[in-house]
């Protein structure tokens, strides 16, 4: 993670979050406990909630990764081509 300063339109600077992508890590659910870690370190309340909401759809992504994973190795099996043909 890495942050950039921006100037708020009240001329304040703000430091703002950038993640590496999780799709290019592959991983969501270390992604979403990052966050999560994240987000216990904010004071803003408004802020830490929005992390969270999004560490809570990163976890719903690596739910959705596994159930696909697991479909996909259970019709990979010689087993399910036997039962295809």
């Amino acid at each position: 993670m890495s942050g950039n300063l921006v100037r708020t339109p009240s001329g304040e600077q703000k430091k703002t979050m950038t993640l590496t992508p999780a799709r290019e890590k592959n991983n969501y659910r270390e992604e979403a406990q990052y966050i999560r870690g994240m987000a216990e370190k904010l004071q803003d309340i408004e802020v830490r909630s929005q992390l969270l909401m999004i560490a809570s759809l990163y976890d719903k992504l690596a739910d959705h990764q596994q159930r696909t994973a697991t479909q996909k190795s259970a019709t990979d099996t010689p087993a399910a081509h036997d039962a295809q043909e």
